[in-house]
């Protein structure tokens, strides 16, 4: 099953956490997901992790609070994630440490990242290459817009593992 609720617009979080002990794809983009209400889904989804495959946050800004909410999803041994879209939700290098730390503490299954359009430097950069270098970590599309990342040491050593 798959929900997507997009275009600027208020979703009833409630009956998206009904639907979403089925669901396969959850794609919320846009709907002005709060961190609050971020707490929501995000509390749904860790009751019941293992139906979802894709989650599209994409375009909401879920802030900090928001993004550990999400993190302890990915801890959780219980969570398929395959893909995680994360595209302009004013993420720091703090949020992607958060992610980066999740995701080596449970990497067997995410499989594609979508990072673009956040505010990630040079330790954002750096956490997402450790990542990279670990043996399990099983990424295999990580998209990604460096716009605030400065130490050309640490984008070298990061391009070197995607190849």
């Amino acid at each position: 099953m798959v929900f997507t609720h997009e275009f600027n617009s208020h979703v009833n979080l409630t009956c998206v956490c009904f639907i979403a002990f089925s669901l396969f794809i959850l794609s919320l983009c846009e709907c002005i997901i709060t961190e609050k209400q971020c707490f929501i889904l995000t509390s749904a989804l860790k009751s019941n992790p293992s139906h979802l495959r894709e989650l599209d946050l994409s375009g909401n800004e879920i802030e900090n609070t928001g993004v550990n909410h999400l993190c302890d999803v990915l801890k959780d041994s219980h969570c398929k994630l395959e893909r995680l879209r994360l595209k302009g939700c004013d993420m720091t290098d703090e949020d992607c440490s958060a992610v980066t730390s999740a995701l080596k503490s449970n990497p067997s299954h995410l499989r594609e990242l979508d990072l673009r359009m956040n505010e990630l430097g040079d330790s954002g950069v750096k956490n997402l290459s450790d990542l990279l270098m670990s043996p399990q970590c099983k990424l295999e599309i990580l998209e990604l817009v460096l716009l605030h990342c400065t130490t050309v040491t640490v984008w070298l050593k990061f391009t070197v593992n995607l190849f």
